[in-house]
């Protein structure tokens, strides 16, 4: 089940081309999008991206260093069901959680259209992190959409979790949010079909 804890506004907006492709198009449309994925170190950003492409789990931590770069087709339905929507393919570019690497981080960012910010659920204190990787990521690519994935899920009590610093987070800096935990699967399907289709709500192509 995918929760969104506050949605922005671009959530909102209807794909505005799907109009113009309705009943003139029966192929999907192939387009490629170049996603970022950061956050502090350890909060689990490479075991979500090994579950989406390959769906396994290594309880190993290795460190990234520079940038590994992961390529992956995701289909997006027309919302309206009149064409055959959208082939995407991903270019998902993991980035490195230490903050030395900022002059790179910089040089990684450039043409993304959308990104994730991670923070690990057992570890509050990496959502202290999440604006100054948000700013960073923005002043590089402007106001594309951003899902802060509070990941790790399968690791905290889900009834008693304190959700109410994220939501503010989230609001203050105007970005979607879900849950997700690459050791057990948990959303990291949605997470990647919800950014890539925010994402297509602002740039069709």
């Amino acid at each position: 089940m995918v929760v969104f804890l506050y949605r922005p506004c671009f959530t909102s907006k209807s794909f505005s081309l799907w109009s113009y492709w309705r009943g003139a198009r029966l192929d999907p449309i192939n387009v490629v999008k170049k996603i970022s994925i950061f956050g502090d170190p350890q909060v689990g950003k490479t075991a979500l991206i090994q579950r989406f492409l390959f769906d396994r789990y290594g309880e190993d931590y290795t460190p990234t260093y520079g940038t590994s770069v992961y390529k992956k087709d995701v289909p997006v339905k027309d919302p309206s069901g009149a064409t055959q929507g959208y082939k995407v393919t991903l270019l998902i570019w993991d980035m490195p959680g230490n903050k030395r690497y900022t002059v790179l981080h910089k040089a990684y960012y450039r043409g993304a259209e959308g990104g994730f910010v991670i923070m690990d659920a057992a570890e509050p204190s990496t959502l202290a992190s999440v604006p100054e990787w948000v700013s960073l990521f923005r002043e590089v690519v402007g106001p594309v959409p951003i899902i802060l994935l509070v990941n790790k899920w399968d690791m905290v009590d889900k009834a008693s979790y304190d959700m109410g610093p994220v939501r503010r987070v989230c609001k203050e800096l105007d970005i979607g949010s879900m849950f997700s935990s690459g050791k057990s699967g948990e959303n990291v399907k949605d997470m990647f079909l919800n950014l890539t289709e925010a994402i297509l709500q602002v740039r069709p192509f």
